[in-house]
């Protein structure tokens, strides 16, 4: 695995294949984020556009492709080199890099927590086009998979404004073009 710490000779931006993962990612976490919130606050006998169940149906599919892209996204993590930020320091560097590993960490634990309480004695799909297995119902794991999920969303969710403050930070305050490592590039 390449060292989290580079030299200078390290690239100056991330692979464009975690580019395009991050910036496939963003909007379909926020999406299965308001998803969830959404659907939380739908009575499930509400009948009309979007019902609970319709709600709950998009919200578990796209946790579910949250899940494959961070898999993805982690197996290219590890198989590229990382870029050298330079100028902000040891501490900064491993900070950056541990609050990234977290957030893979949680996106890996919020699809998979949720799969479990999904898949608790009723069928589940992706998208309604794979069937996925689903476990005998256990009440038992079915609340732990629910407090694992209720716990790891609020993680996510202060990872994520770190993250999103730390980019603001980083363009708006300090201006040290870090920020440029993982947007895409620009045609002249």
């Amino acid at each position: 695995m390449p060292s989290t710490l580079q030299t200078s000779d390290a690239p100056t931006r991330y692979p464009s294949a975690l580019i395009l993962l991050h910036w496939l990612s963003a909007p379909l976490v926020l999406a299965v984020m308001a998803l969830g919130w959404v659907a939380a606050a739908t009575p499930d006998d509400q009948t009309g556009f979007m019902t609970h169940p319709q709600l709950m149906f998009w919200h578990k599919s796209v946790g579910l492709l949250i899940l494959l892209l961070t898999f993805v996204r982690i197996g290219v993590r590890i198989s590229q080199r990382e870029p050298f930020a330079g100028g902000g320091g040891r501490i900064l560097e491993i900070a950056a890099t541990m609050s990234h590993w977290l957030i893979y960490i949680a996106l890996l634990i919020m699809p998979l927590s949720g799969y479990v309480m999904a898949a608790n004695g009723r069928p589940m799909s992706f998208f309604g086009i794979v069937p996925l297995p689903s476990f005998a119902k256990d009440e038992a794991r079915g609340d732990i998979a629910w407090n694992i999920h209720s716990t790891a969303q609020w993680v996510l969710y202060a990872l994520l404004l770190l993250h999103l403050g730390a980019a603001i930070w980083h363009a708006a305050i300090r201006r040290d073009g870090v920020i440029l490592r993982i947007l895409p590039r620009q045609s002249p």
